[in-house]
């Protein structure tokens, strides 16, 4: 990883928690501030073991400088980006405060005048970081830093005398004080400056970067745009199921886009007796898909107006050499997705079920038991060719038929978070008489929404029941 990243990184911890942009600016000041110090203390930290290492009170109070930076980041990634503000700004003239009382203690041979007071103009210097690192609105959090800045300042001589190490009962020497004053207040002149020159920096990072942002929004617009005229479109091309088929058996949809356009698709089209009726799975979803259903559903259509009526599987075949003959060129395949299909051919004058397929899923549940409809274990598309064979089945009065893509049980949710799978949804097949009625694909759906609650959809779903 390198340096920026490295950089980048602590800059951004505990953004995700930022309730307000200018809030989220102040939190990347307030890193790149903690960052900028840790890097200089621990430089100063390593100088002092090599140089000083018999100095324990100059080690002691970079230490603590340190924990309070290292406090400060893990406020700030646990979203307590208000406080752990406070804490730095705060932090600072506190840590400056007492290791000055503690050295002064500690090594009374080492006071003079100037490190008694030059420290205070040091602390003057950081009165204003509460006014770089808080923004106005953060009313609360900059009145407490700046008040207990302002205290530290007015009180200095009351809390060191408290701590008895007042200029009375000391044997102060008296070196250059102007000298040691200016320096100091160059000090915290220089650190105050940096922090201006970060929240400048900041700002017009911020600039280009909102730029960027209203190009991106902008463009996303657009893309959304083209997104709901495709899915227009779509919602043309796909003929409205009626609540009838043959106005006898009772038709029920579930179809429900994992986005706005959908890789699934259904067809259905009737002529006397008989009506088929199919449920397409284009390989993925979104956009992309969406253009192979409209592929799709067009050489269904096109196969479907020269069909004689008689052998459904013989539509399968056709899709297949549809969809390969319109994703070759020059030899080569320029397109390996493919489709999942089933379809069906029902013939409501001798109760009779053509079924056929490619990788399709096909239930009929019966009185007592639910039969898999099984179809050819290809699918459409892709390289070779393939046979798509046509089974034959008989329903009766009360029977439901069932087609769907696998977007239904492959949808995780339950107390465990697992996938509804085949199994369940057989069961739900054959346990729930109410699905024979015209209302029962009210309940495989309310079945899913259970499961998934607030799960995320994983797949396209489309499912078409029929109830005889």
């Amino acid at each position: 990883m390198s340096l920026s990243q490295i950089w980048n990184s602590l800059s951004s911890i505990g953004l995700q928690h930022a309730k307000h942009q200018d809030i989220s600016r102040s939190l990347v000041l307030s890193n790149q501030i903690v960052t900028s110090i840790f890097l200089f203390v621990g430089f100063l930290l390593a100088a002092t073991q090599t140089l000083l290492p018999s100095n324990e009170i100059v080690n002691t109070w970079l230490l603590s400088l340190l924990g309070i930076l290292l406090l400060n980041f893990a406020l700030n990634a646990g979203g307590y980006n208000g406080p752990s503000r406070v804490l730095l700004s705060v932090g600072l003239p506190l840590v400056v405060l007492f290791s000055t009382i503690h050295s002064k203690s500690i090594r009374p041979e080492l006071i003079h005048e100037a490190s008694y007071y030059n420290p205070r103009f040091f602390l003057i210097g950081l009165v204003f970081v509460p006014f770089i690192i808080f923004q106005l609105r953060e009313r609360m959090f900059l009145a407490m830093s700046l008040g207990l800045n302002l205290f530290i300042i007015f009180a200095y001589n009351e809390i060191h005398s408290y701590f008895g190490v007042d200029p009375e009962s000391l044997d102060l020497i008296t070196p250059n004080l102007g000298f040691a004053s200016f320096a100091s207040s160059l000090a915290a002149l220089s650190l105050s400056c940096g922090m201006l020159f970060f929240k400048i920096n900041n700002g017009r990072f911020e600039k280009q970067v909102k730029t960027l942002l209203d190009q991106s929004e902008k463009q996303n617009e657009e893309i959304i745009s083209s997104i709901r005229y495709a899915q227009r479109l779509q919602q043309t091309i796909i003929n409205k199921l009626p609540n009838k088929a043959c106005d006898r058996g009772e038709l029920g949809l579930f179809y429900k886009a994992k986005d706005l356009v959908s890789g699934d698709f259904y067809f259905y089209q009737e002529s006397g007796s008989k009506c088929l009726i199919s449920v397409i799975d284009c390989t993925g979803h979104g956009v992309p898909v969406a253009f192979l259903s409209f592929v799709g559903h067009q050489g269904l259509k096109s196969a479907v107006d020269q069909w004689d009526w008689e052998d459904c599987g013989t539509l399968v075949q056709q899709l297949d050499h549809h969809v390969r003959s319109n994703f070759k060129k020059t030899g080569e395949t320029v397109v390996n997705d493919g489709m999942d299909m089933s379809i069906c051919l029902i013939d409501f004058e001798k109760n009779e079920i053509q079924s056929s397929g490619a990788n399709g899923i096909i239930f009929l549940a019966k009185k007592d038991e639910v039969l898999h409809l099984k179809t050819s274990r290809q699918a459409i598309g892709g390289e070779g060719n393939k046979a798509f064979n046509t089974k034959t089945s008989s329903f009766e009065k009360g029977d439901l038929l069932v087609l769907t893509s696998d977007g239904y049980y492959d949808q995780f949710g339950g107390e465990r978070n697992k996938k509804i799978g085949r199994k369940r949804f057989v069961e739900l097949l054959q346990n729930s008489r109410e699905l024979r009625s015209e209302s029962g694909i009210s309940h495989i759906e309310k079945y899913w929404h259970d499961w998934s609650k607030d799960d995320e959809q994983i797949d396209d779903i489309c499912l078409i029941s029929i109830g005889f």
